[in-house]
């Protein structure tokens, strides 16, 4: 068999696979943790393992709009889940129960006063 009917034939496998089983139900893991050290979330919620590992492969594979996307979805989960564990989550809902944009959500941040942020925190968090 020549080199080229082996190209050919593992292609064919290939191909048949993945119409049959199809992309992996949970995701791979990223191979790298070019943005997220991934001991930084360990251990802590499921959804935030899982979105920090997306941000990590969306980077490693030059996915920037989408790793980006995922970045402002985990700083919005990040404020919103601060709110929620000092009990004061209904000072950033509407009338609704609904979270507002992370732009309201970082102006919402600064102004709270249950907490203290850094200098460089204030400064940086408007630029997201």
């Amino acid at each position: 068999m020549s080199v080229r009917n082996i190209f050919a034939t593992a292609q064919a496998i290939h191909t048949e696979l993945s119409t049959q089983v199809g992309p992996p139900e949970e995701g791979l893991a990223a191979n790298t943790q070019p943005v997220i050290m991934m001991s930084l979330i360990r251990g802590t919620r499921g959804y935030i393992e899982k979105i920090s590992n997306q941000i990590n492969g969306a980077y490693e594979n030059g996915w920037y709009d989408a790793c980006a996307v995922l970045l402002r979805r985990l700083i919005e989960t990040l404020i919103i889940e601060t709110f929620e564990h000092h009990k004061i989550e209904s000072k950033i809902q509407n009338a609704s129960g609904d979270f507002p944009y992370l732009r309201d959500l970082i102006d919402k941040t600064l102004a709270e006063k249950t907490w203290n942020l850094g200098r460089n925190t204030r400064q940086g968090m408007p630029q997201l």
